[in-house]
């Protein structure tokens, strides 16, 4: 992949992050002065001239992380912060179906069966091997909400049917409960690209929001 078309993670002027951009767009933003450099170590900010000077003495870094040029060599800005925009992002967690198998491991809260990588994981929604299930079905008056929607594998959303787990003599691996994260940003939980954002992310993931029994 081309540098240029990489990521770079955008905080507002509150530090809180917003967006992310392109390293191209990045660097426009910085060369413009509408945004700043954040060393994600010591969290001291720099201009365009200041961080091509601190490129400069950056000779221990790998060099996949630098963007050369006969004219230039600038060391590739993973955190900027906007000089200005200080809007906040959206502060609740999207009521998805793949937020709902994020909060539950992607595992089937009945049986416990769930992948035992990432491969597998895809794998799993590809199939449509993992859906959700009512914990109340709702043709008895269950809700569609956090607290009665758990990650479940079509096998035991089969034997279910229109039952409850109490019917059936099945426990829940655990209480199914509205996630205390929220998405700020559309990547996945626990998968930070780069290791500059980490202390600069409260979460994030996908974007498909359902309807919410609970809202409206």
């Amino acid at each position: 992949m081309d540098k240029l078309s990489t990521s770079t993670l955008v905080l507002n002027r509150g530090w809180m992050a917003v967006q992310i951009t392109s390293v191209k767009r990045a660097i426009n933003l910085i060369y413009q002065g509408h945004a700043r450099v954040v060393d994600p170590e010591t969290y001291q900010t720099f201009d365009f001239d200041n961080w091509s000077e601190v490129s400069q003495q950056m000779v221990e870094v790998d060099e996949s992380e630098f963007i050369c040029s006969p004219a230039l060599k600038i060391k590739i800005p993973r955190v900027i912060v906007l000089m200005l925009y200080d809007k906040l992002p959206k502060r609740d967690v999207s009521f998805s179906r793949k937020n709902i198998f994020e909060r539950d491991g992607f595992q089937c809260q009945y049986c416990g069966e769930k992948p035992k990588n990432k491969k597998m994981t895809m794998k799993w929604l590809e199939k449509k091997a993992l859906t959700f299930d009512h914990i109340v079905p709702k043709s008895r008056g269950g809700k569609t909400t956090w607290e009665n929607i758990v990650a479940c594998c079509m096998s035991c959303n089969r034997k279910k049917s229109n039952r409850t787990p109490e019917e059936m003599g099945w426990k829940l691996v655990k209480p199914p409960v509205k996630p205390k994260w929220h998405p700020t940003l559309n990547i996945p939980l626990r998968i930070v690209p780069h290791k500059e954002w980490v202390n600069f992310l409260d979460v994030a993931y996908w974007n498909t929001e359902l309807e919410n029994d609970n809202e409206g």
